[in-house]
């Protein structure tokens, strides 16, 4: 028997009520504020390989008696810890009877544990303290004082890769800078970090939660299946503390107020930036530029960060577990930081590599445009000598113009020139005779005194045809009334004339009577009553309505009293129906045939049926019916009468409308105005039928309708009165009126005619004089007045030529045209060979200037190329340091380092069997408890790696000792075995006794949910559960 003092004094320190079961086992009690919540059993044999030989015996003998007698939860808290010394330690089979002894599940949880480890699984105090030792490596805050040295700190932001590069390569990389502004905690969010959180109101934030509140303890149970708003409960309670969500929720800002133990107003959750760069910076160290960043640093150290544990614990290629554990260690913003990082680093890289091309490129392109300008500026020029012979020749033109003072040509000074050359073409082109100024004058000259001769010639023409014109004017009017009345009269003698005008007029009479009479046109004549004929129309349809209305009445009394009347018949017959029935009833019963069966009096058998026949008679009858019905007969006939009165007065006064006749017209009037109407019509219906019969004897003459109507209309303005048109005397007589007038006009013209060809005679003859050889011209030589004309246009847009040369040049009069023309054209053809001789010089004047600029625009695109490749070196060369010098494994690393022990503790309490433990050296971050044989994490199994990830978050919590006391644990042993997820709702359990914090635990499993009821249920109202299901919350 191992006699451990010192192991016997510390479980007696940790434990109460500590009693001896024999002499190498103790028992004793876990107490929290007196209450007993695990039963601990410690064995001091140091007989680990005989207790495995005999388990079962050891522990009837000193579980089974206590066992059945302890509470129920308490049965799932009890604990038997073997404690192995040198002499269990040293015993070959060890190993196995540990195995052996911690896999059996009967009566309570077995553990073989050293002495240090019993006082951890007893839960001493003084392993729940924070190490503060160890300080929290911030290796984002490490990069952006790395990266802002070298102007890349907006690379933290993670913009878009392609934009960035480009500003990289400028140097423009930078984060825009913040106020310097001192981050000081809201007095309100201190009590944050000190105090439970009590309750929670919801709403607008998640369908499932919204206008709820929920209730929690120091440790809360969330159970529900999936779907049902566990992890968005936890969410919320996030929001509560940060003001914001990892994941995007509704458009609009969340209500979400909280109540803190020992505060009695709410506190709303907050969104203001500051507020929560202030939280973040006093709770987790960190000087944030944005609020959202505090989500990073909560999820660290509060809320567990369920996806990056589980694909730690189930990912299956290797080489992406250390980004799973950076990201649950350093953070899921650090993480994606180090991922866009090592994303851009290959496109910065590229960058640099393609400016170092740009900038050979550019030197290439600046040394060949130094060597072209070299050559521009060694070429000679002849541009001087054409200028002054160009000069020269403008003396000789005494051309007017102004010289100009410049030392080369320019294409002003030979303004004027073509337009000379053009005047003097078009000179030319007058043919032989136009050799100089003179010529032309004295040829304008003969054309002016021409045509001063002809002007009243031409006057006096143009009289002769204005009279002319108006007497064939005056001819062909008269010729066409003579025409015109000639054949209206043969219509007139045809009898044409008069039989349309007839039938014309009949018809017009039938279509006046016809609109009289309207629809009544058919209608028959309707025959008035005598006593109604001098009574006025109003008056009767008056009378004949208030008939109607009274005889309506009279008829619906009737109606009335005879529908009361059948009812009383129907009574009655059904009455002596049933008095009959009942008789015979009675009588077919055995009824005495001499006794009323009603009255019992006594009768003869014939006078009873005789009485029962008449008293059913009398019952049956229907003479008042009868009469009331003959009543009705006759009221409603008369209704009939008079309805129909009505209606024939409404008939005559639709008549009276439609004739016009006044509303008080007489009763008799109306049909006598139909028969006055209808007899119209007749009338002009006999009318009509006559003259169509007329009409037909004319059919088949070659007379038309419209030329009747053509002749007739130019008739009346022919003739001296309207009367007359049918009259042929008085037609015969105006048609030869007008064609005696037609013969007088036509005798005037020929006088006329004689005299205008006289005149035109002459001007043809003067018009010839003036047409000689050597003037070309577009006029024809005896066109008289229009030759002249046109030859004088001619000659003065010659002199126009000639007056605009006078105005570009000197001339004298007798210069002959030609040589002028050829002065001209040598004085264009030097300027011209001058021009382009100045046009060589200036562009190679040009091009040297082109290629001034261009040489030093490549200067400055080679400077420019060259700044931008340094600035690619430099982010390309701090990028690298980054990644030898502070990486994001770096970082893990120093962050593991700065919790090992705590991580190798919680994983020793967590994990079971105690198989590995942590060592954190580089990649081999576990080592095993026997051999010491290094292990990574891919190497072991599901639920070890699962057990790793949630050491390292409890790790982590422990020492955020100025964050809030809250611990989120959404679903996290999932992939943990039985023995596992004991192992750590135990450390929970210690974790809740032994520390300040507050315990949010969701899983939709509900066995584990029962567990952890059954592990927490000692609490008492510090421990609360809250079941969701789909629709309703309940807490």
């Amino acid at each position: 028997m191992l006699e451990l003092q010192s192991v016997r004094e510390k479980v007696s320190a940790l434990l109460g009520d500590v009693q001896n079961i024999d002499d190498t086992v103790v028992r004793g009690e876990r107490r929290h504020e007196g209450r007993c919540y695990a039963i601990a059993y410690v064995d001091l044999a140091d007989n680990v390989v005989g207790r495995a030989r005999e388990l079962y015996d050891f522990q009837e003998r000193v579980l089974g008696d206590d066992f059945f007698g302890t509470p129920g939860d308490l049965r799932w808290n009890k604990y038997l810890y073997i404690v192995a010394g040198p002499k269990s330690l040293s015993d070959g089979g060890f190993e196995k009877a540990k195995a052996t002894i911690e896999s059996d599940k009967e009566y309570a949880r077995k553990r073989v544990v050293s002495e240090e480890e019993l006082e951890a699984l007893l839960g001493a105090s003084q392993h729940f303290i924070p190490n503060n030792a160890g300080k929290d490596f911030n290796v984002v805050s490490e990069w952006e004082k790395r990266l802002a040295a070298a102007d890349l700190d907006e690379l933290l932001d993670r913009p878009t890769r392609r934009d960035v590069v480009e500003r990289i390569g400028t140097r423009s990389a930078k984060r825009v800078p913040v106020a310097d502004k001192t981050l000081t905690l809201n007095p309100s969010d201190a009590l944050l970090a000190q105090n439970w959180l009590a309750s929670i109101a919801i709403d607008r934030f998640r369908p499932v939660h919204d206008g709820k509140s929920y209730t929690f303890g120091q440790v809360t149970l969330i159970v529900g299946a999936n779907g049902t708003g566990k992890t968005s409960l936890l969410e919320a309670i996030e929001y509560f503390y940060c003001g914001y969500n990892r994941r995007q929720g509704n458009a609009i800002t969340p209500i979400i107020s909280g109540s803190l133990v020992g505060s009695i107003e709410p506190l709303l959750a907050s969104t203001d930036a500051g507020r929560i760069r202030a939280r973040c910076f006093t709770w987790y160290n960190r000087d944030e530029r944005f609020a959202k960043s505090i989500l990073s640093a909560f999820t660290r150290y509060n809320f567990l960060d369920t996806d990056a544990a589980f694909r730690i614990s189930t990912e299956l290629e290797p080489s992406e577990i250390p980004s799973d554990l950076s990201r649950l260690l350093v953070g899921a913003d650090a993480s994606m930081i180090w991922d866009y990082l090592g994303k851009i680093s290959p496109e910065v890289e590229t960058a640099h590599e393609r400016s170092i091309i740009r900038v050979d490129e550019s030197r290439q392109m600046l040394e060949i445009a130094q060597k072209e300008l070299e050559d521009a500026q060694s070429r000679p020029s002849n541009g001087k000598a054409l200028t002054d012979a160009f000069r020269v020749a403008l003396d000789g033109l005494s051309w007017k113009a102004p010289r100009v003072t410049a030392p080369l040509a320019t294409e002003e000074e030979a303004e004027g020139l073509s337009e000379a050359l053009g005047h003097l073409q078009s000179v030319l082109a007058a043919d032989s005779a136009a050799v100089s100024i003179h010529a032309i004058s004295v040829r304008s000259t003969e054309l002016n005194q021409a045509l001063a001769k002809a002007l009243p010639l031409e006057a006096e023409r143009k009289r002769y045809t204005q009279k002319i014109n108006r007497l064939v004017d005056e001819i062909t009017v008269s010729e066409n009334a003579s025409e015109t009345l000639d054949r209206w009269l043969t219509y007139v003698n045809s009898g044409f004339a008069v039989a349309y005008a007839r039938g014309t007029k009949a018809k017009a009479a039938v279509e006046i009577a016809q609109g009289k009479l309207g629809l009544f046109a058919t209608s028959d004549i309707p025959e008035v009553p005598q006593e109604y004929a001098v009574v006025s129309l109003e008056s009767a349809i008056r009378d004949a309505n208030l008939d109607v209305l009274d005889s309506s009445d009279q008829v619906i009394d009737l109606e009335n009293l005879s529908d009361s009347f059948g009812k009383a018949a129907s009574a009655r017959a059904q009455a002596a129906r049933q008095l009959r029935a009942a008789a015979a009833a009675s009588f077919d019963a055995g009824h005495p045939e001499d006794e009323c069966p009603i009255c019992r009096a006594k009768y003869l058998p014939q006078e009873l049926a005789a009485l029962v026949d008449q008293i059913t008679h009398t019952l049956e009858e229907t003479n008042e019916l009868t009469e009331v019905t003959s009543k009705l007969a006759e009221a409603q006939e008369k209704l009939d009468s008079f309805q129909e009165r009505v209606r024939f007065f409404e008939l005559l006064q639709r008549m009276a409308n439609a004739f016009d006749l006044p509303p008080d017209v007489l009763c008799a009037e109306v049909p006598a105005r139909l028969v006055k109407l209808k007899f119209e019509l007749a009338s002009a219906e006999q009318e009509l039928t006559a003259a169509r019969m007329d009409w037909k004897q004319l059919a088949n003459s070659e007379l038309t309708i419209s030329e009747h109507d053509d002749l007739r209309s130019a008739v009346t303005s022919l003739l001296i009165s309207p009367e007359s048109e049918f009259d042929t005397a008085a037609i015969d007589e105006a048609r030869i009126t007008f064609r005696e007038a037609a013969a007088a006009t036509r005798k005037i013209q020929a006088e006329n005619l004689e005299g205008h060809n006289h005149v035109e005679k002459q001007l043809s003859d003067l018009s010839k004089t003036v047409c000689v050889g050597g003037w070309k011209t577009r006029a024809q030589h005896d066109a008289g007045i229009e030759s002249l004309v046109i030859m004088q246009g001619e000659i003065e847009s010659i002199q126009s030529r000639i007056d605009a040369l006078q105005g570009l040049m000197d001339i004298d009069g007798s210069k002959l045209i030609a040589e002028l023309s050829m002065g001209i054209v040598g004085a264009i053809r030097i300027h011209s060979e001058a021009i382009e001789a100045v046009k060589i010089e200036s562009m190679a004047s040009s091009n040297i200037s082109t290629l001034v600029e261009r040489v030093e625009k490549l200067k400055q695109q080679l400077k420019r190329g060259s700044e931008q490749a340094e600035n690619y070196l430099i982010a390309k060369e701090t990028l690298e340091l980054l990644r030898n010098e502070c990486s994001l494994e770096h970082a893990t690393q120093e962050s593991l380092g700065a919790i090992s022990s705590q991580i190798n503790e919680i994983f020793r309490r967590i994990h079971s069997p105690h198989e590995y433990e942590y060592v954190g050296k580089g990649e081999a971050l576990l080592q095993t408890c026997t051999s010491h044989e290094m292990r990574t994490l891919e190497q072991i199994s599901t639920g070890q790696r699962a057990a790793f990830a949630l050491s390292v978050f409890l790790s982590m919590n422990r020492n955020a000792t100025k964050a809030p006391p809250v611990l989120l644990i959404d679903d996290p042993i999932a992939h943990i075995d039985d023995l596992n997820a004991l192992s750590f709702l135990d450390y929970l359990r210690d974790l809740a006794v032994n520390s300040n914090r507050q315990i949010f635990f969701a899983t939709a499993d509900t066995r584990i949910a029962s567990l952890f009821a059954r592990k927490f249920s000692f609490l008492g109202e510090s421990f609360r559960s809250i079941q969701l299901e789909r629709g309703i919350a309940a807490g």
